[in-house]
Formats: C-alpha cells, sequence, structure tokens
C-alpha cells in the first residue's frame, strides 16, 4: 500500500510540474488547426477519479446480454448489451485489470483518456465457450472486466504511435511518455525520451 501512495504522490509531483510549465498551444494559427492531446484541467480536485472521463449515468448498467466475440488484439474481449440498450467491449486479462486507473491518472492532469469501467465480477446472459479467456468465466459469471463505451455518435480519432506523430517534440507528449514510464505501462517499451 505504501509502494502504491508513493507512486501517485511522484505522478501528482510530475504533473504538477508539467501544469506550472504548459504554454499551450494557441499562439499562432497554424498551431490552433493541430490536435489537442492535453488541456490545462483547472482544478484537479474537482475531478472525480472513481469515474475518470466517464460519469455515473453513463456507466454500463446490468443486466447484460452477450453479442459477440472480438477476436482482434491480444486480450481476451467481447460485446454485451446493457439494461438501457447501450453496447460495451468487456477486455479480459491482466491488461484490463491494470489499464483503468492509469487512465484515470492520466486524465486527471488534463490528458484526454477513453471512458472505460471496471467490474470485479459480473453476470452476461447468453455467454457461450469464448475462444479465449475462459480462465476469466465460469458460467455466466465473469471476473476482471474492462468496459469500454461503443456509442454510436462516438467517433475514434486518427491512429497515431509514439515515434510518428502529431505531437512530436512538443511539452505535453514528453509528459505523457514520463506518466507512461511511471506507471508501467507495456507500450512504453517503445518510448525514446
Amino acid at each position: 500500500m505504501r509502494t502504491s501512495q508513493t507512486v501517485i504522490r511522484i505522478v501528482l509531483v510530475i504533473a504538477f510540474g508539467l501544469l506550472v510549465l504548459q504554454t499551450g498551444f494557441a499562439q499562432s494559427k497554424e498551431r490552433r488547426a493541430r490536435p489537442l492531446l492535453w488541456q490545462n484541467p483547472e482544478n484537479i480536485s474537482t475531478r472525480n477519479l472513481f469515474y475518470g472521463p466517464g460519469s455515473a449515468e453513463l456507466a454500463p448498467v446490468g443486466p447484460f446480454r452477450f453479442v459477440e466475440e472480438d477476436k482482434s488484439g491480444e486480450s481476451p474481449k467481447f460485446e454485451v448489451r446493457d439494461a438501457r440498450g447501450d453496447v460495451w467491449t468487456i477486455k479480459l486479462g491482466s491488461e484490463a485489470q491494470a489499464e483503468t486507473v492509469p487512465t484515470r491518472l492520466v486524465w486527471a492532469v488534463g490528458y484526454f483518456a477513453e471512458e472505460a469501467y471496471y467490474f470485479d465480477e459480473v453476470r452476461v446472459a447468453g455467454l457461450p465457450r469464448l475462444s479465449r479467456g475462459r480462465e476469466y468465466v465460469s458460467g455466466d459469471s465473469v471476473r476482471g472486466a474492462r468496459f469500454e463505451p461503443k456509442r454510436p455518435l462516438m467517433k475514434r480519432g486518427a491512429t497515431w504511435d509514439w515515434r510518428d506523430n502529431p505531437f512530436d517534440d512538443t511539452q505535453e507528449l514528453s509528459g505523457l511518455k514520463v506518466l507512461m514510464i511511471l506507471l508501467n505501462n507495456f507500450d512504453a517499451r517503445v518510448l525514446e525520451i
């Protein structure tokens, strides 16, 4: 417990330093056209770290019904429909369990982050035998589920990577790299700081 508190303090100190050093993008018309990676979060103490960029009103609501399995990527995933009719991608495995907290921390200091919710256990009606992730399933119960929404009006931005992106040589990208290393993000293995 003490180690996690120390890590959180280090992250917050670095985040504060980044906020103090931040100069912003809006100096010229050319820079205003650039996509945003970070914005000043103003009063960080008002941010809700339990829900992060989401909210209680947007969170998934059971009961959940299986839609289809998603066999892309490294982690086991499948889609469900919740009681409101919203479709969610559920990711299972160690990556899913570890990514919700870092998402909230980077969001808290001003980086844009995807909405995600974590549940220790959920029940999913109509769940077939999955091709991956069966070790997280017992009957219709699923353990360690990270929910990400698939909202009809939500559009994904352009894909970019650490070495080829529109944020090259910015304080914002440098700050994000530092956060990724402090949070021990698996993707940080490719960073060149």
